[in-house]
């Protein structure tokens, strides 16, 4: 956080223009950055070998079955 927003205190809401990828790895510019405060991270590693690390109720975008068809469904770290 301290890299992104240098003095960025818990529980703040801060503006910030960081280029980062959406889903389909294309740019874009992110414009907000919550400071939650500290807490538990966990670290989430794929079989392809990459790896995210967040809270427990960091979203992330998985691939997910179902009925036998993949799709595409935002889960928690914590429901991984």
């Amino acid at each position: 956080i301290g890299d992104v927003v240098p003095g960025a205190v818990p529980n703040s809401d801060n503006e910030i223009e960081l280029k980062t990828l959406d889903r389909h790895g294309n740019p874009v510019l992110a414009d907000r950055l919550f400071h939650s405060g500290e807490h538990e991270t966990y670290t989430v590693k794929t079989a392809e070998g990459y790896e995210v690390t967040g809270t427990a109720n960091h979203p992330l975008l998985c691939l997910v079955d179902v009925g036998g068809i993949p799709t595409l469904l935002w889960k928690l770290v914590e429901e991984i």
